[in-house]
């Protein structure tokens, strides 16, 4: 019986990890006088070794890598008398794992569909080469970080090109199509499984649930499933039902097709309602007011907002000097963890001022050769970008064969060759904001037609600009000049300042119809601009509008609350 510190070959068994219909799967390491690299080691269960079993799973497998969302493998060989196959190791586990983690299903419909937008985007590629997995379900899908990849090809076949069916009745019965208990099985096939798994992401348990196989089988086939859970958006309803088609030619034609069905539910549940009451522990700051569509316009530069009093009347004013206070270093570093609302607003910080910016990137406007880029790390339909796990590397993708190779030859050839990045992707409470992820280099010996254009971080910190023409940054320790007078302003009316700031606290947060009058208002406008306070743009009513106390005072504290 093998143990942890036994070795096969070049690897060092670890920890066990699990088990499946082919073997166990072992946590090992291959170490080196220089590197240590840890991977997932998959061992046959039986004695009697079917060494033709083996070699056609890793011949299948190596025909279905070369996909983010596919576990890619590493070696296949017999060292001694023991026969391994060994692919990448994935920390995250399974999907089984992160579902038991969030009470057994996703935390989320968004979450739920992200995650199976990827899964599709696996299946795409599978089928793209012949072949279908056969045996999809939440256990045979790994989690690289927060991108799931499918894995355990033991019973996947390669279709032959002139039949579009395979015929052997093998499976999981809960993740089984009707027409898999006949034998046959199609890309349709898999898309049953994919659709019992987004029930399960949604519901927290199988559409089937019956306890043994026979029992299942009989549902499959003659039953429908439970309704999903009141709550359950209707499209996405609508995507369960369609996968879960008792006959094949009803459901999706393809994976694509699906994941494009899917990806048009995306930003309508990632996109916070104003309408919606939030969760009496979530503090909303001033970031999370969703980015506003403006017309695009030749000319996106506006002059700088006035600083003087009456200009902090304008909200929009408050979320500007946010931005000041992120960049009041005269750098942003990707260890401060900075992220803003809108990509005007990431773009402001280079010394132009940018509103209702609607491009994916703009020219630096100080420094010749580079862009600043908002790239969508997730797949749009048209581009599927992908990050590495400790993000120091992009992959840009565009979906389309034609214009990939286009757009490849043009970066191969553009004098851009370095992108400030600010990827669009969600924060810790859920919105999606600007994060800023440092600068990245064109990789040209990496790039190719399958991976696209492949960019690596260079650099963790980069310089920022004030606006032209304007005074308004942080320097040596004192307030921009175009904040004095909302300084000054607090502080002849200091009376009300401490009222205001003092009832804040007292109570944690405050509505804008709440305060007694203007000046309490333009009071609190202020000292949401100095930091004392955050802001809440998103509800449209004015007057519900509310107050809360920023969770540390400013550094400098002119007001000396």
């Amino acid at each position: 019986m093998l143990r942890a510190d036994d070795t096969i070959g070049p690897y060092t068994l670890v920890s066990k990890l699990g088990r499946g219909a082919f073997g166990v799967v072992w946590l090992a390491e291959k170490r080196s006088s220089l590197l240590t690299t840890r991977v997932a080691l998959k061992l046959p269960n039986d004695e009697d070794i079917d060494l033709h079993a083996v070699r056609r799973e890793a011949s299948v497998w190596a025909q279905a890598a070369g996909h983010p969302n596919v576990q890619p493998i590493i070696d296949a060989d017999v060292y001694g008398d023991q026969v391994v196959i060994v692919s990448e190791y994935a920390p995250g586990g399974t999907l089984s794992a992160w579902m038991q983690r969030h009470g057994g299903k996703a935390p989320s419909a968004d979450a739920a569909v992200r995650m199976i937008a990827g899964v599709l985007a696996g299946l795409e590629h599978l089928h793209s080469k012949n072949i279908i997995h056969r045996d999809l379900k939440p256990d045979n899908i790994l989690l690289q970080g927060e991108t799931p990849r499918l894995a355990d090809f033991g019973i996947a076949r390669v279709l032959k090109t002139t039949s579009p069916y395979s015929t052997m009745v093998s499976g999981t019965p809960q993740y089984m199509a009707p027409e898999a208990y006949k034998g046959r099985r199609s890309e349709q096939t898999d898309l049953w499984s994919v659709g019992v798994i987004l029930y399960q992401l949604l519901a927290g348990s199988s559409p089937f649930p019956q306890d043994d196989a026979a029992s299942v089988m009989f549902a499959v086939l003659t039953e429908q499933p439970a309704p999903l859970p009141p709550a359950t958006p209707r499209l996405l309803r609508e995507v369960v039902a369609k996968s879960l088609e008792k006959e094949s030619a009803r459901r999706y034609r393809s994976a694509k097709e699906m994941r494009e069905a899917v990806q048009r539910l995306s930003h309508s549940l990632a996109v916070p309602s104003n309408s919606g009451s939030r969760d009496e522990t979530e503090i909303p700051t001033i970031r999370d007011a969703p980015e506003t569509t403006a017309p695009t316009r030749q000319d996106d530069s506006v002059s700088p907002s006035p600083t003087g009093s009456a200009a902090f009347d304008d909200e929009e004013t408050v979320l500007g000097v946010e931005r000041l206070r992120k960049t009041d270093k005269g750098y942003i570093d990707v260890k401060d963890d900075v992220a803003f609302r809108t990509s005007a607003e990431a773009a402001s910080c280079f010394g132009k001022t940018y509103k209702g910016l609607q491009r994916g990137g703009v020219k630096h406007p100080n420094e010749a050769g580079k862009i600043i880029w908002f790239p969508k790390l997730y797949d749009t339909g048209e581009w599927n970008n992908r990050m590495s796990d400790d993000k120091t590397i992009i992959w840009e993708i565009n979906e389309s064969p034609e214009k990939a190779k286009e757009h490849i030859d043009h970066g191969l050839n553009s004098e851009i060759q370095s992108r400030i990045v600010f990827a669009h992707v969600k924060d810790s409470s859920g919105k999606f904001m600007y994060h800023f992820m440092g600068e990245y280099r064109l990789d040209r010996q990496a790039t190719n037609y399958q991976d696209g254009l492949v960019w690596r971080r260079v650099a963790e910190r980069v310089k920022t600009y004030p606006p032209r023409g304007s005074e308004a940054k942080f320097a040596d320790g004192t307030w921009p000049e175009g904040m004095k007078d909302e300084i000054k302003m607090c502080l002849e009316h200091m009376d009300v300042t401490r009222s205001v700031y003092a009832r804040v606290s007292a109570e944690g947060s405050i509505k804008k119809s709440e305060l007694k009058n203007q000046r309490e208002r333009q009071i609190a406008l202020r000292l949401a601009t100095l930091g004392y306070f955050k802001y809440d743009t998103l509800s449209k009513n004015v007057k519900d509008r509310t107050f809360w106390l920023a969770p540390e005072k400013p550094k400098l504290n002119p007001l000396s609350l």
